[in-house]
């Protein structure tokens, strides 16, 4: 019978391709999805909700996206000037905010970014829920530990799964 999906990766991409159907089904992709639909499962939704997203590398153009969708309020904190113009271009809901602006008016994160430890204990409050897909976690230790069950974080697993049961449809 031989394999139906195979992951393929190398330094860049990690892919699953189902052989038999014919689809590609991209790691970015899937874990975005996966991740906010993580989120808006333990937020209740996402719809009017202010929703702070850092990062629009591929993972989290992908999640801005999807959280649109899911009718987010989707405030982003991007260092790269010329990466935020590119995605407001294609994005304009999108509203840029500095950390501390987001910080302040938002419960809802989701860390797309590789920045380690730019969110400390002190930023939680009781209402925060966050989605880290990526290491490391742009939490700090203590950060994390505030979170408890609502920091949502596995580097590998949930991405992974996203990817196989895509390719498998």
């Amino acid at each position: 019978m031989g394999a139906e999906v195979l992951f393929l990766a190398d330094d860049t991409r990690f892919v699953a391709l189902n052989v038999r159907r014919a689809r590609c089904i991209d790691n970015d992709l899937a874990t975005a999805d996966g991740y906010a639909a993580a989120l808006a499962a333990a937020a209740g939704g996402l719809r009017g909700r202010a929703l702070l997203l850092l990062g629009l590398g591929p993972i989290g153009q992908a999640a801005a996206r999807r959280l649109l969708e899911g009718g987010a309020d989707v405030h982003v904190v991007e260092m790269d000037a010329a990466r935020l113009r590119a995605a407001l271009t294609g994005l304009p809901e999108l509203r840029p905010v500095s950390l501390a602006e987001g910080l302040e008016h938002c419960d809802l994160i989701f860390d797309a970014t590789p920045a380690p430890g730019i969110i400390h204990g002190g930023d939680i409050r009781s209402a925060t829920i966050a989605a880290v897909p990526g290491i490391p976690s742009g939490f700090t230790a203590e950060a994390q530990v505030a979170l408890g069950v609502r920091h949502i974080h596995d580097p590998l697993a949930i991405g992974v799964a996203v990817m196989a049961a895509c390719a498998l449809v």
